[in-house]
């Protein structure tokens, strides 16, 4: 799951942080593999991790690309006392 860039470790592994632009394939990461399945052999378990499901690879994650919203999000983030006009451009 850390090589798909799903989850990542923080604070010396410690912590689990979910990368939230990737929340497509988080979801579906739940709704399809959250069931433990049992195993009769080594092989059984191998056979199964060896799969490759496809669809996850076809989930593409959601940025938003646009300047403007990204900078009004973070101008949100800011607290009331601070003038905003002082990061604005216009």
């Amino acid at each position: 799951m850390r090589i798909t860039g799903i989850i990542s470790l923080r604070g010396n592994g410690r912590f689990i942080d979910f990368n939230t632009f990737e929340i497509s394939k988080i979801d579906y990461v739940l709704e399809h593999y959250s069931q433990y399945e049992k195993f009769d052999d080594k092989k059984a378990y191998f056979a199964y991790m060896g799969e490759i499901d496809s669809h996850i690879l076809e989930l593409k994650e959601q940025i938003d690309t646009n300047k403007e919203s990204l900078k009004q999000k973070m101008l949100d983030l800011l607290p009331p006392n601070i003038a905003k006009s002082k990061f604005t451009t216009n």
